[in-house]
């Protein structure tokens, strides 16, 4: 589980997507669709707040996918594995449901 809050864990993930971390060394299942996003996003030379929030967006979408695939769609255990709270996951499964 991350060792702080949300908040910390989101600016964590941008400044991972800025320095092109999360970029390197991937396989397909890390997620596809975020590298994607981060891509798309760099290409549209947006203003920080908008590219940061669609980068995080492509992020906790198939962060959510991938541990509900990982548990068998049960929402609490993937929340469990998550490390935050079970109202919390919802809500970013309910936001980024297909």
């Amino acid at each position: 589980p991350w060792p702080g809050n949300v908040r910390e864990l989101q600016n964590a993930v941008a400044a991972e997507l800025v320095t092109g971390a999360l970029s390197s060394g991937r396989d397909a299942s890390d997620g596809p669709e975020a590298i994607d996003a981060f891509h798309e996003v760099l290409a549209q030379e947006l203003p920080l707040p908008q590219a940061k929030q669609r980068i995080l967006a492509a992020f906790e979408a198939s962060y959510v996918e991938r541990l509900l695939s990982k548990h068998g769609g049960n929402v609490s255990r993937a929340a469990a594995a998550s490390g935050i709270a079970h109202r919390y996951f919802q809500l970013l499964k309910a936001r980024h449901q297909k």
